[in-house]
């Protein structure tokens, strides 16, 4: 008696501490967001608003704290049981044995209790309906009884408003009665439901029992076997190695023997598969379902339990299928050796009968599983065609409002008396913690209270530590550290009810309580976390000292914390709906009222949307995180909207299924694009840390960081799309997939015994397709990073383009294999590419190992200086059908390597980078040739550009028609320079040189002599045809 009596005492002096310091924070919410030392501590209290003050809701406080002095009372207390001989008590025992028949029972009596309750519903408005009508009665008996004029009149109407008084007593005596009826009879289909849950539990723990122990029996008999068998095989074995190799008939009747003890260990194997799936199965028909708008969440759980079985049965028949086909090809073997003499007749015989009793079993065993496999396809139909129907007719369930007057008042008198309700409905399910916890061990009880005292002082020592998170917050210089701050400080409003939510429901859910405790409990605390978060959030954002708020932006954090208010409490009526606490026309009015208060809720999300975008633009954030913010400040005010529609129809059902599509697509989506957004910031990271290095910066952000970016991305997007099916619940037995598997499961062609349908060719497309640029990049990377080592560039990109195609040759084996096809079946294929060919895929395949010689051999590389055929320039690119030249006109030119095989072209560069220049360069015979000679030599040796070894050489070359002609040679590196401009340069010194020493560089010059010709012999020249006169005359 004295350990309680301490339990209280401490429970006491915490509670007052508690309750004192609560208060103080309930009335002074920002009175501890000082230091006390702070001089300016209580002028924050006086000058912060007081939207913000009364933000803390004294009551539900207080009211958490009592809820939770009352459950620790419970775990104290020590009084007597409440009904332990009512079986339909939560904490009553249950049946020892539970069969469908007691399952259907209490099916039953919640049937029944439900009918009662729509009875007594009916009462009650007929009771309404005639207390309204008595009491207008006697307004007008005394509205009469004013106007009567005699004492005979007065006399009667006297005696007639008594008994009108009296029948009016009675209705509300019998309403009230009725009321009373109605709340006994709740509570009794609370319990009712209560208790078939747990048997329907008790039950399918039953059935699992049985099964478990069924199938544990079976094992171990399968297991005896087993080693049996594999025993037998040992000896087997050994007996057959003994064998000398004469003994053919003894070996093949030993084989013969070890094959049939190894299929009896598989048909033992598979026996065991078999009863499990039948014993899943005939668990899975034993249970009831009435198939009722509540078994909606059962069928689909039997849906899933229909569908794991089908996957199980579906590899056992196809392995069944195989091991019955190779016993057929082993028998028609054995009958054959006996034909041909092989094999004695009786020792045939004998192999023939093992080989026939193994094909007799797996025989029987294939069909029970395929029998199996029809029975769970057709209980899968039936469940699905069940949960389909039963979930249309949920969602287009509409709900009505109440649609008789009289209803209304009623309706308003249940609202005022919903606290007292509550109350008494909570103080009920709390005197049941006593019963519980007795019937839970004594280690359960003491985890239950360690976790929920545990959590509660974590709680309220953070909310203790934390005081000084508004000062902080508005003394921070720094962006992020006011972010900080502010985050601790709404942190520290909800960090009560969050540890009250955590260690009261965890606590009760320890000790197997009540479920509509925890409920209860849960919605209480979960409204108040979400009241207070959001109200903190937007007095932060907008009217804190930290923002310079105007007059809208004011109006505007006044109707935000009004509509969280309103949407709170209606939130509060709405879980208290689902849980049964109100009726069902309280119920339908307050869903309608929900989805109305959703209409300002799109509004002020509109309005603060504007704000939010003008806010991050003014503290600089653009580009990506700006679209993202605004796309998805966007997307919620819509998905609200898409809400409220359907509720406002009086579809909730269908409402609610919509908000949950709609919030999960928007979650996934907004992590989609916050994760899209940080990859890339993480990467924008890495590309400037690794530009840092001048020597290798581009070649890891080529060759690394960005490939890496790309696959990253699309890994996420695939996740993504996953998260998305499985938020809409597209399983394997879906109707979308199903569609899809008939379409990509599309035979299309067969090559050999392999079917090619879409889905393989789809993929190995894909892999096919992939190969190049992975090809690509591996090149890339090999040059850049695994051949590095290596001196010669063209060796280098030779070993590149290998590694290269080697990666693409892996890629579309890669690729054919997952076409089905065998590789070792690919000489016909080789066979016929050779056919084709040698008839029109010859210049292909000419070019192709053309590039592969030009590889090995190296008279070309990537950056030479070739001519071929009337295309001179520079090698950009040895392909594997092709090479590219770029002229000096910059064109790109496509010579296929074919081409550069079978003629002759010139590499200018293949060797050596210098190459001769040859120009000539006439003077005047007026001039010095010697003189000339010097100076043009001087001219071309001044030149940095022009090589001194080999010389420059300047050799008279002819005597012209108009000039002494030199020719001048000089050598160069077209690697460092350009020939055109050198050659360009050099001309222009020669041009200064000789212009400067007066040697001049003549035109062309022509003598013309005109002599007198004859009479006659003109006339004879007229006669002459022109061209004729053109052919003789002179050169």
């Amino acid at each position: 008696m004295r350990q309680p009596s301490r339990c209280y005492g401490c429970s006491g002096w915490i509670t007052r501490r508690v309750i004192t310091s609560v208060v103080l924070e309930s009335i002074l919410p920002h009175t501890f967001d000082a230091d006390a030392s702070s001089p300016g501590s209580w002028q924050t209290v006086a000058q912060s608003p007081l939207s913000y003050r009364i933000q803390a809701s004294c009551n539900m406080q207080l009211f958490a704290l009592l809820l939770l002095l009352a459950i620790s009372g419970a775990f104290a207390a020590t009084g007597p049981t409440v009904s332990q001989g009512d079986p339909r008590m939560p904490g009553s025992s249950l049946p020892e044995a539970i069969t469908p028949l007691t399952i259907q029972q209490a099916e039953l009596e919640l049937k029944t209790a439900q009918l009662r309750l729509e009875s007594l519903k009916l009462q009650l408005d007929t009771a309404k309906q005639r207390e309204d009508e008595a009491a207008q009665q006697l307004e007008w008996m005394k509205s009469s009884l004013e106007a009567a004029t005699t004492d005979a009149q007065r006399g009667v109407l006297k005696d007639a408003l008594a008994r009108q008084q009296a029948r009016l007593d009675e209705a509300r005596k019998q309403r009230q009665d009725t009321e009373n009826s109605i709340a006994q009879t709740q509570t009794n289909i609370r319990r009712l439901e209560d208790r078939l849950e747990r048997l329907r539990d008790a039950y399918a723990q039953q059935q699992d029992a049985s099964l478990l122990a069924d199938l544990k029996r079976l094992e171990e008999r399968s297991a005896r076997e087993i080693d049996q068998l594999n025993a037998q095989v040992k000896r087997l074995v050994k007996e057959l190695a003994a064998l000398p190799p004469d003994k053919k008939d003894r070996k093949a009747i030993l084989s013969a023997q070890i094959d049939a003890a190894e299929n009896r260990i598989f048909i033992t194997q598979t026996r065991l598969k078999l009863a499990t799936a039948r014993s899943a199965l005939d668990h899975l028909t034993s249970i009831p379902r009435q198939t009722g708008a509540e078994d909606i969440e059962l069928i689909a759980a039997d849906l899933k339990k229909t569908r794991q079985i089908s996957q199980d049965l579906q590899p056992v028949i196809g392995l069944l299928s195989r091991k019955l086909d190779l016993i057929r090809s082993q028998r028609q073997v054995t009958r054959q050796k006996i034909q041909a003499g092989q094999l004695k007749e009786t020792s045939g015989r004998r192999i023939d009968d093992m080989l026939a009793e193994s094909q007799r079993q797996l025989e029987e065993q294939l069909d029970e599983a395929r029998h199996l496999l029809e029975r769970v396809t057709e209980i899968h139909q039936r469940l699905t065609e069940a949960y389909r129907r039963l979930l249309n007719a949920d969602l287009s369930a509409r709900q009505r409002l109440p649609d008789r007057v009289d209803l209304w008042p009623s309706l308003g008198r249940e609202i005022i008396e919903l606290p007292r309700t509550t109350g008494r409905l909570l103080l009920q399910e709390l005197s049941q913690l006593p019963n519980t916890v007795r019937t839970r061990p004594e280690e359960t009880t003491i985890a239950a209270v360690f976790l929920i005292v545990g959590m509660v002082i974590a709680g309220l020592s953070y909310h203790y530590r934390m005081r000084g998170t508004r000062r902080r917050a508005l003394e921070a210089k720094t962006f992020s550290g006011r972010i900080a701050a502010i985050a601790l400080h709404i942190l520290r409003g909800i960090s009560i009810p969050a540890s009250l939510l955590i260690g009261v429901v965890g606590g009760l859910w320890v000790i197997a309580a009540s479920p509509l405790l925890m409920q209860l409990i849960a919605l209480f605390l979960g409204i108040w976390m979400a009241i207070r978060l959001l109200s903190d959030l937007s007095y932060w954002f907008l009217v804190s000292p930290l923002v310079s708020a105007d007059d809208d932006e004011r109006r505007l954090h006044r109707g935000i914390v009004l509509n969280v208010w309103t949407s709170g409490l209606l939130g509060l009526l709405l879980g208290l709906g689902k849980l049964g606490v109100i009726s069902e026309p309280l119920s339908v009015v307050v869903n309608r009222l929900f989805m109305f208060s959703l209409l300002p809720a799109v509004y002020l999300s509109f309005r603060l949307r504007n704000l939010v975008v003008s806010r991050l633009r003014d503290h600089g954030t653009t580009g990506y995180w700006l679209w993202v913010v605004r796309m998805v400040s966007l997307l919620l005010p819509l998905a609200m909207l898409g809400i409220a529609a359907p509720g406002l129809a009086g579809y909730f059902n269908l409402a609610s299924l919509v908000a949950w599509y709609l919030i999960a697509t928007l979650s996934v989506v907004t992590l989609w694009l916050v994760l899209r957004g940080l990859l890339a910031d993480l990467v924008h990271r890495w590309a400037e840390y690794v530009e840092r290095d001048e020597r290798h910066g581009t070649l890891w952000y080529e060759g690394l960081i960005r490939p890496l970016h790309l696959l990253a991305r699309v890994l996420l997007a695939v996740l993504i799309i996953i998260a998305l099916i499985k938020v809409y619940g597209l399983g394997d037995q879906s109707t979308l997939f199903a569609l899809l598997r008939g379409i990509l499961s599309y035979p299309l062609f067969t090559i050999g015994d392999t079917t090619i349908d879409l889905a393989h060719l789809g993929i190995s497309a894909l892999v096919a397709l992939g190969a190049f640029p992975a090809g690509a990049w591996v090149r890339r990377l090999s040059f850049d990073w695994l051949y590095a080592g290596v001196t010669d560039r063209g060796i280098r990109n030779s070993l590149a383009v290998f590694t290269q195609y080697s990666t693409v040759l892996i890629g579309l084996l890669l690729a054919i294999n997952l076409l089905g096809i065998d590789l070792t079946s690919l000489a016909v294929f080789a066979g016929a590419l050779g056919v084709g060919i040698g008839f029109g895929l010859q210049n292909i395949a000419n070019n192709f190992i053309s590039g592969l010689i030009l590889l090995v051999e190296r008279p070309i590389r990537a950056g030479d200086w070739v001519t071929v055929g009337n295309y001179e320039g520079e090698i950009t690119y040895i392909g594997i059908r092709s090479a590219t030249v770029r002229t000096w006109d910059n064109q790109e030119v496509i010579i296929p390597n074919a081409e550069l095989i079978s003629n002759a072209f010139t590499n200018w560069t293949r060797s050596d980078p210098v190459v001769r220049t040859v120009l000539k360069v006439g003077i005047s015979y007026d001039g010095d040739p010697h003189q000339a000679q010097k100076i043009i030599e001087e001219a071309v040796t001044m030149q940095p550009e022009v090589l001194l070894q080999p010389a420059p050489r300047i050799l008279l070359s002819d005597f012209g028609d108009s000039s002494v002609d030199f020719r001048i040679t000089y050598y160069m590196d077209v690697s460092q320079f350009s020939r055109l401009e050198i050659k360009s340069k050099v001309m222009f010194a020669i041009w200064d040189a000789l212009k400067e020493a007066d040697i001049e560089i003549p035109f062309p010059q022509r003598d013309i002599h005109i002599r007198e010709v004859a009479p006659h012999t003109a006339d004879r020249a007229t006669a002459i045809p022109l061209e004729q006169r053109a052919e003789e005359q002179p050169a």
